[in-house]
Formats: C-alpha cells, sequence, structure tokens
C-alpha cells in the first residue's frame, strides 16, 4: 500500500525549479508519482517505503537542490532555519546598501546639473565607475553565486530554470562590462562610445533577490491558518498513573490511560472526559467561536483549549489518528494538490527558459544583422547586447508557477479558519461551478436527533415490551433515526442481524425474527393491517405488524436561511430522503425548496445525481450518513457533515467541520473568489511575459519605447510579489 511522503525543498524558487525537481524524481523511477508545490517550496512522494533522503540530494544538488525531511530532523531544521533566516537577513542588508549607493550615483550620474542635483563631477564619475566592478564582483560572485551554478549546469546539459535566464543575464552583462573596462581601446573602435553594464549585474541580482525575499516572507503568510494548527499539537502530556501525575512525551501516551488538562491548557489527545466538567473553545478546530460545554462522558478532541476547570480524559485516540491530526493532514494534502488550471501553467513553464533563451538570442541576431542597416554597427550591437540582457531579465515564469498555488493555499487556510476542510485543490475549482445542491434530510438539514413521539402498537405485546424489542434493534444501527430508540436500559440479545441500507434493519430475538424500518420496505414483507402508507418507522414480524413509532426530527434553525442564500446565488436545490412523503414533504415545504424526492434508496440517490448531471447541471451532494456516501461519490463535489459517519467524510472532498449547514453558501463563495484570484494571476503572468518581452527585446525601440535593463530586471523581480500580494487578499475575505 502506498504511502504519501513530504520533504521540504531548499533552493526552489520558481515554477522551472519544481518542472526540473518533479522531473528527475520521475526519471529516476525512484517513486509512484511526485508532485513540487512552489507555495509551500514542498516535494511530496508517493511510494510503498520512504524515499532515502541521501539518495533524492545526490539527484537534485547538482542542479541546487537540497531535500530535507522535517519530520527526522524537526529540531535541527528549525535551529537551521533560524540560522538561515539572520544569515538571509544581513546578506540582505549588504545587497540594500550597495543596490541603494548604486542606484544613488545613477541618478546623479543622469540628472546632475539639473534642478537642484548638483553636477556629476569628473572625480564622482571615476569613483563611480572604479566602485561599480567592486560592486559587481561582491554580487555576482558572492550573493549570486546560484546564478552562475545554473549556468554553468545549463552549458553542461542540465535542465535550466529561472537562475539560468538571470545566470546568462547578468554574466553577459559582467563579462561585456570586464571587456570595455579592460579593453577600452579596442572596445572604443568596435562600439563607439560603449555604457558599461556593472550596475546591471548589480541591481538585477539586488532586485531580483529582495523581490524574492519579500515573496518568500508573503508565502509564509499564505499558510499561516496550518502554522496556527501545527501550534495546537502538544509534545508533552499530563498523565495520571494511580493518582500521581506524570508528564510524559505525547508519543509515549496509549489508548485507554487517563490524561489530565489544566484550565487554559490545549487538549493533547482525542478522548472521553471520565472526571469534570466544563467549557471548551473549539474555534480553531471547527470555526465556532461559541465555546462548547462538556460534561463527563462527552467526546473532547486535541487541539481544543479547556477554558476552566480541571479535566480528566481518557484517550481514545493518539498520534495521527486525532481528529487535529488528520485535519493538518488533509489540508497538507490540499495545498500540495494542483487545480486543472495550473496543468496548463507547469506546461508553459516546462518551455518557458529554452523558449526565452531562444528569443533573446534571436533578437541579438537579428539586431546585428538587420539594425545595423538602420542605424550603423556601433549602435546596433548597443542595442543588441541591452536587447539581449533586458530578454534574459526580464522574463519571468516565477508568476506561473505562483498562480494557483499561493490563492489555493491562502483559501484552503481560510476555510479551516470558517470550519470548511477542503481535501483538494480540484474539488475547490470545481465547487466554484457548482449550480446544483443536493441536500440529504436527516442530520444534514435537520438536527439528527430525533425522538420517540408516540407508539402505536398493533399486537397484543406491552409499551415497554415493544420498546425493547425496538431498543434492541436500532443499538446495532448508524442511521441517524437509530438515535430515537438510544437507551441506557439493558438491551435484548439480537442475533441474524442484517442491515439493509435505505429500508432498515432486522435481526432475530428470542427464536422470532423482527423488521424494522420503512414503510415500503415493511409493507413488502407482510402488509400493512389496514392497506394505509404510514409515515413513521414500523416494526413487525414475517407475519404481521407489531407497531408504529412517529419519529420527529427538528430542522435546523439555519436551513432555511442556507436555502435562502443559495437561491439568491442562482443554486438549484434539491432535498433527498429515505423517508415518507409526508415527512419529506413538510421538511421541504418548511424550508422553501421546491424539489424533492422521497423513499428513495442509496443507489436511487446516485442515480438522481446522475440524471441531473446529464442536464448539464454541475452537482454538489450534501450529507452525513453511510446511505449518501454512493451519492458523495458520484456528485461532482461531495460535502460531508463531520457530524456524519466516516466512511461519508472520506468519500467527500470536501468536510463542514461541526455540521454546520450554514457553511455551504459560505464554501461555495470561497470557491469563486478562490478562482477568480487565480484566473487574475494567470491572466497577469502572461499578460506580463507578453508584453515585456516584445519590449525587452527592442520591438519599439524606434517609438522610443524600450526597457533598460536596470529596469527589466527590478520589473521582473516584483512581478511575482503582485501575484502572492494578489492571493493574500484572499485572507481580507468575509464569508
Amino acid at each position: 500500500m502506498s504511502k504519501k511522503f513530504v520533504f521540504t525543498v531548499e533552493g526552489m524558487h520558481c515554477a522551472s525549479c519544481a518542472n526540473i525537481i518533479q522531473s528527475e524524481v520521475s526519471d529516476a523511477k525512484i517513486a509512484i508519482s511526485s508532485s513540487v508545490n512552489t507555495a509551500t517550496n514542498e516535494l511530496t512522494i508517493e511510494n510503498e517505503t520512504k524515499p532515502d533522503v541521501s539518495k533524492l540530494n545526490a539527484l537534485l544538488t547538482p542542479f541546487g537542490y537540497t531535500i530535507v525531511d522535517p519530520q527526522a530532523h524537526e529540531q535541527i531544521v528549525e535551529k537551521t532555519n533560524n540560522v538561515k533566516k539572520s544569515s538571509t537577513d544581513s546578506s540582505m542588508l549588504i545587497q540594500y546598501v550597495i543596490v541603494g549607493i548604486t542606484l544613488f550615483l545613477m541618478v546623479w550620474e543622469l540628472s546632475g546639473g539639473t534642478w537642484i542635483v548638483p553636477e556629476f563631477s569628473n572625480t564622482m564619475y571615476e569613483f563611480s565607475h572604479h566602485l561599480q566592478p567592486i560592486f559587481a564582483s561582491y554580487m555576482l560572485f558572492v550573493t549570486g553565486q546560484r546564478y552562475i551554478r545554473a549556468l554553468g549546469g545549463f552549458f553542461l546539459g542540465r535542465r535550466s530554470n529561472m537562475d539560468t535566464l538571470v545566470g546568462l543575464s547578468v554574466v553577459t552583462a559582467f563579462l561585456y562590462s570586464f571587456f570595455v573596462t579592460a579593453f577600452e581601446a579596442q572596445a572604443v573602435v568596435l562600439l563607439g562610445k560603449p555604457l558599461m553594464l556593472y550596475e546591471v549585474v548589480i541591481t538585477v541580482i539586488g532586485f531580483i533577490n529582495l523581490g524574492e525575499y519579500l515573496e518568500s516572507r508573503a508565502k509564509k503568510r499564505t499558510g499561516e491558518e496550518i502554522e496556527k494548527l501545527l501550534h495546537l499539537q502538544a509534545k508533552d502530556v499530563a498523565v495520571v498513573e494511580n493518582n500521581v501525575v506524570t508528564v510524559r512525551a505525547i508519543d509515549s501516551v496509549k489508548i485507554g490511560e487517563v490524561i489530565q488538562v489544566n484550565p487554559l491548557q490545549s487538549i493533547p489527545l482525542d478522548g472521553e472526559i471520565v472526571e469534570g466538567e466544563g467549557a471548551v473553545d473549539e474555534s480553531l478546530m471547527t470555526g465556532e467561536s461559541t465555546p462548547s460545554y462538556k460534561l463527563k462522558q462527552s467526546k473532547v478532541y486535541a487541539g481544543t483549549t479547556v477554558l476552566h476547570s480541571r479535566l480528566l480524559i481518557k484517550v481514545t485516540k493518539s498520534g495521527d489518528h486525532t481528529m487535529l491530526a488528520k485535519i493538518i493532514q488533509v489540508i497538507k494534502d490540499a495545498q500540495n494538490s494542483k487545480p486543472e488550471l495550473q496543468k496548463v501553467a507547469d506546461n508553459i513553464s516546462a518551455i518557458f527558459v529554452p523558449v526565452v533563451i531562444g528569443i533573446a538570442v534571436l533578437t541579438t541576431v537579428l539586431w546585428v544583422v538587420f539594425g545595423s542597416a538602420v542605424y550603423g554597427m556601433q549602435t546596433a550591437i548597443g542595442i543588441a547586447i541591452n536587447s539581449f540582457v533586458s530578454v534574459l531579465a526580464i522574463a519571468c515564469p516565477c508568476a506561473l508557477g505562483l498562480a494557483s498555488p499561493t490563492a489555493m493555499s491562502v483559501a484552503i487556510g481560510l476555510g479551516a479558519k470558517n470550519g470548511i476542510l477542503i481535501r483538494d485543490a480540484q474539488a475547490l475549482q470545481r465547487l466554484s461551478k457548482v449550480n446544483y445542491v443536493v441536500f440529504d434530510k436527516t442530520g444534514t438539514l435537520t438536527i439528527g436527533k430525533p425522538t420517540v413521539q408516540n407508539i402505536i402498537i398493533t399486537n397484543e405485546q406491552s409499551q415497554n415490551q415493544v420498546l425493547s424489542i425496538a431498543q434492541s434493534l436500532e443499538s446495532y444501527s448508524d442511521h441517524p433515526l437509530a438515535s430515537a430508540f438510544r437507551t441506557t436500559n439493558p438491551l435484548q440479545i439480537v442475533t441474524n442481524i442484517a442491515l439493509e441500507p435505505g429500508k432498515g434493519i432486522r435481526g432475530t430475538i428470542e427464536n422470532v425474527e423482527y423488521f424494522m424500518g420503512s414503510y415500503s420496505w415493511i409493507n413488502s414483507i407482510v402488509a400493512s393491517p389496514d392497506n394505509t402508507a404510514s409515515p413513521n418507522i414500523i416494526l413487525a414480524t414475517k407475519d404481521s405488524w407489531v407497531a408504529e413509532f412517529e419519529i420527529a426530527d427538528s430542522v435546523k434553525t439555519e436551513s432555511k436561511d442556507t436555502i435562502k442564500k443559495l437561491d439568491v446565488q442562482k443554486i438549484g436545490t434539491m432535498l433527498l430522503s429515505g423517508d415518507s412523503e409526508d415527512i419529506v414533504q413538510k421538511v421541504a415545504s418548511t424550508l422553501g425548496v421546491t424539489s424533492y424526492k422521497s423513499q428513495v434508496l442509496p443507489i436511487d440517490k446516485r442515480d438522481v445525481i446522475h440524471d441531473l448531471q446529464q442536464k448539464k447541471y454541475t452537482v454538489a451532494m450534501v450529507g452525513d450518513g453511510v446511505n449518501d456516501a454512493p451519492a458523495l461519490a458520484q456528485s461532482d463535489v461531495g460535502i460531508a457533515m463531520s457530524t456524519g459517519s466516516d466512511i461519508a467524510i472520506d468519500a467527500a472532498p470536501i468536510t463542514i467541520l461541526g455540521g454546520d449547514i450554514a457553511r455551504i453558501p459560505k464554501s461555495i463563495r470561497l470557491a469563486k473568489e478562490t478562482v477568480k484570484k487565480i484566473n487574475f494571476n494567470f491572466m497577469w503572468a502572461f499578460g506580463y511575459n507578453i508584453v515585456a518581452i516584445p519590449i525587452a527585446a527592442g520591438v519599439f525601440y524606434g517609438l522610443g519605447f524600450t526597457f533598460n535593463p536596470v529596469v527589466a530586471g527590478a520589473v521582473m523581480a516584483f512581478e511575482s510579489l503582485t501575484v502572492v500580494y494578489n492571493s493574500l487578499r484572499l485572507k481580507n475575505l468575509s464569508l
């Protein structure tokens, strides 16, 4: 059985980097599948066994990437990251100073003698032109080493990425400037009065590094919500043994042990309260701001906070099996998944760098061959070099790779904050297109806590006898209506138990086979005494009816408002239920749902979804029971209520934590807004390159409109920042 393993990737900067890593891992055949997330800088590998990190590094280190296993070296990684952050901050400060001085001198030289700016003297000119080679050497050979490595790798036949473009650009500018400086006389003959491009090396590397520094800080903000969840995970636990409290590592605690949680402490593991009671803040887990009051035997979950009173909790789930761990894993998987929109960008990114290099070379050749006839050879060569450097400096595949992952990362975190758990990016994209929502009734639109309102006995048995039989049978059912028969009274022994999905349950008690379920099913076994359809739950033997149970389940207060909000969004709604026509019609009328179907079996629910899809509807199915699993799987987007069964939740790519039905329209709005942001990001990324590259190539040179390489580098550096900050605007979305 395959598992997913997540590794941190250091040295990754763009979509081309992601393509290189994924291609190398794929070509090496060390994994069943792999994916790279540019927003989180993570490599996800699906394989039966965990890949050897050393082998991964042997594969990827030649390209400038380092693979780190965050689980195996958590503390080491944290310390290393702190050291690297400090080192990066110091390096950026030096670069700020160098770029600042260079820009100051450039502006002074260009504007000296005008307005109130003093003239740029010959002494300052000599000082500037001796200082620039020193600054350029530091920027290229110290802070820009990765660009030299990328360029060297490219010439050795390795794959190329954005660093290759930058490396080719700045190395060309540096060598050109070095030639002009070292062979000034020859340069004057060949180029007339050539311009030195040391400042291009300084500013392009400086701007790009600054842009990446700001981008990395911004990308961290896209994952703030999952960071909050990660911080909820405790490392130590107070375990109660023989009335003595000892602090132990969380990994050592076993199911069945009792732990102690004091006021204002987070509950470390899932469990059941065995002593104490009090309010528990579950907001970071469910998005519900109102604390939940817990009594003895109440279930509590890891990551929630005890507000007052001491609680003793018997552990029921630990490690990766806690609700918090599952939620965190779901979010991580979702952030590492890709929507269909991203696949086009990935395909373009794969060929982006070679195409741009080809354009740069072609631009140079065309300017030298044809430009010389118009502007003269000296001018044409100058323009050709300027255009070559500018094209390489301004082209940027980064935004293509960040367009979707950054927006998805923010959306998934925002969803978790609001109690909407999104399992994969494709589900969120499909949800944005939903125009029809189908609801299960019991436990979804209704509270799901039905009660027995009346018992109609049709044979000689007493009410207590009939109720005992019903309670004994329903104790084996996980249907929401079965909770109406829950009891603490002793139950009778039931044998030959068989669940009939969508119909009911059968079992033998004291050598008598009983059937309990819907009217239509019971009537097919033994006819109704008066041949009248009943909306009630029927208990019968194969020979006669025993009793009818009138069950009532209240509609959730937020259900009606949810239907109204979907109507406003022009989204159709339908109610499906296995209950009788009378019950379903009454609930539909209360909620204002005009389309409903009653006495629907699980397979029929799936068929209803399929019929709607045949009518070109994009359908979301909302349910919480085992009977809903086939319909959830059939729908374009399955939405499960977290109060339902694990089977239903596993079948649904989106889960509503806390079972709050009001989050359905919120989730659809979140999906629509996210896709809008992604579409804008792609439009910007594509549009930028389509417009910027021709300008940098000098297509509009005759109109006086072109890019100086310094400006090209600055524009490229901040182009991807636009995508990241546009995605971050989702954090301000009010759901």
